[in-house]
């Protein structure tokens, strides 16, 4: 198995979606049986193929490919000058949580 759990990932994605083994390939355009390859760690996809399940599951490629369990936030449909917005109110927060010595877990 593939450090990240990326098969784990996958197949919790793709059941969360209800989605079948064959669905999701044919979402991506290839055969049920690589899907499961990749759902019991016998084959990692090729880039190209991560980032399409990504972008079918809406979560980042780092969220597969990383251990931890870090959050993501979509800024998907919103303009430069509002991803700053968020991004500055993020960075805020992390200053105040560093110097007030807060961890929200």
């Amino acid at each position: 198995m593939f450090v990240s759990e990326i098969d784990v990932k996958i197949q919790t994605l793709r059941r969360q979606r209800h989605l079948t083994q064959a669905e999701l390939g044919k979402r991506l355009g290839i055969s049920k049986s690589i899907i499961s390859a990749y759902e019991r760690g016998v084959n990692l996809p090729p880039y190209e193929t991560l980032v399409a399940i990504a972008d079918i599951f809406n979560v980042s490629t780092d969220y597969l490919l990383r251990t931890t369990k870090g959050h993501t936030l979509s800024v998907e449909g919103l303009s430069p000058s509002q991803v700053d917005a968020v991004n500055n109110i993020i960075q805020e927060f992390l200053r105040t949580n560093a110097s007030s010595g807060e961890k929200d877990g």
